[in-house]
């Protein structure tokens, strides 16, 4: 079971939004404020995280009450569900999504109509795990199985997210998981092997061995009780020194491998992959996850044009504001998604230019003296030479696309 189809409109910010999501990988993009992470939550309501919004409040002097309202105009005050959207999975069942028109708190969540809980997945949310060091006090005396490891990590992010301190850290947890499965999977000639925990272990191996970096030419890992060390070509370092971009694969795919011992087909729901990626990361991280995963469908949120065109057979949508400012959705064709990542940031993302203030400001003043109108060879060759003498000679392509009027 995976996800088909998913329309909302007339809510928050959105206009008309509807997604078709691809059997492997959709991608979806736009600038802050566009509701690519509001998409993405209310996908996550499937797998138990909470979806809360705020509602618009406003005192209402007649009555001398605060009145909470999800509705952009209306006069009623009923509590009334309001539909802003359906859901349509693999088996062709539809499912309605409702807001309270009047939530009697500020805070409020969806209802989706008879969700479908037989639909598998994860959510990774776009806070990854700590590499702070902190000692694994507690090394286990039982098989610590992928399902609890799952639960444990998961329980440790959204004590994160909803406190803003951990109580547990996620690497933590991954690490006394590791050494659990290492010794007690694993087995000796005096303690029974887990064959289930041992798979596990060495998956995770294999999985690396695809995810992460190749020039780092990770080959295993193995333990110097307490702590874990991953052996590599470049030099064997611990689990926990690893930089933010090499813990961020780690940590993905951990989760992922995790889920996958007890789900063959499940949705894998990514906000900002790109988080402490370099951009070669960036490029490669989403088919190296495929890869490495696939039978998994993949839904990921993200700013970065390097994975919004990192994969030919996808389908990616960028959420465009209108000029109403209402959110859009809008399916990016094949040549949109082949396109420079300076020409996605232009015309996906929005970014005039790309290109330091100073250097676009410099540029400006530049290109103030010539007009799509008036453009000769000789001025061609004076705009050239302008722009080699301000050292921005590079730029001479950003600034013919500036004179003929693509920055407006």
């Amino acid at each position: 079971m995976k996800f088909k189809r998913l329309k909302i409109s007339d809510w928050r910010q959105f206009n008309e939004v509807s997604i078709d999501f691809h059997n492997k990988v959709t991608v979806i993009t736009g600038s802050n404020g566009a509701g690519k992470s509001t998409v993405l939550r209310i996908l996550a309501k499937h797998f138990s995280w909470n979806c809360d919004f705020l509602a618009m409040p406003f005192y209402d002097e007649d009555k001398g009450i605060n009145i909470f309202t999800n509705k952009r105009q209306s006069n009623s005050y009923s509590n009334a569900n309001h539909k802003i959207g359906e859901i349509e999975y693999s088996n062709e069942i539809i499912s309605s999504i409702y807001i309270e028109e009047h939530p009697r708190t500020i805070n409020y969540d969806i209802a989706i109509e008879n969700i479908d809980r037989s639909i598998k997945g994860l959510f990774i949310h776009s806070h990854r795990a700590s590499n702070n060091y902190e000692i694994t006090s507690k090394i286990p005396t039982g098989v610590i199985n992928a399902e609890d490891s799952y639960k444990n990590h998961l329980q440790a992010y959204k004590k994160h997210l909803e406190n803003s301190s951990f109580n547990g850290n996620p690497t933590v947890e991954m690490k006394q998981s590791l050494l659990s499965m290492a010794a007690l999977g694993v087995g000796n000639s005096y303690i029974k092997k887990n064959k289930k925990s041992e798979k596990t272990f060495t998956s995770f191996i294999e999985i690396l061995k695809i995810t992460l970096p190749k020039n780092i030419g990770f080959k295993n890992i193995r333990f110097e009780v307490p702590d874990v060390i991953f052996e590599t070509d470049s030099g064997d370092f611990v689990l926990d020194s690893a930089s933010g971009g090499i813990m961020s694969i780690i940590d993905i795919s951990w989760q992922i491998l995790l889920y996958s011992q007890d789900a063959e087909h499940f949705t894998a729901l990514i906000d900002e992959p790109e988080n402490h990626l370099h951009p070669t990361m960036q490029r490669s991280l989403i088919n190296d996850l495929i890869k490495a995963f696939p039978n998994v469908q993949f839904v990921i949120v993200t700013h970065s044009p390097f994975i919004i065109s990192s994969v030919k057979d996808s389908n990616v949508y960028a959420l465009k504001h209108d000029d109403s400012n209402k959110v859009n959705s809008h399916k990016l064709d094949l040549e949109e998604k082949a396109s420079t990542a300076n020409k996605i940031l232009r015309d996906v993302l929005g970014v005039s230019i790309t290109i330091p203030q100073w250097a676009e400001d410099e540029l400006d003043k530049i290109c103030s003296m010539l007009t799509a109108e008036n453009i000769t060879e000789n001025n061609l060759n004076e705009l050239r030479t302008s722009l080699d003498q301000a050292g921005l000679g590079e730029f001479y392509p950003e600034a013919l696309y500036h004179i003929v009027g693509g920055k407006k």
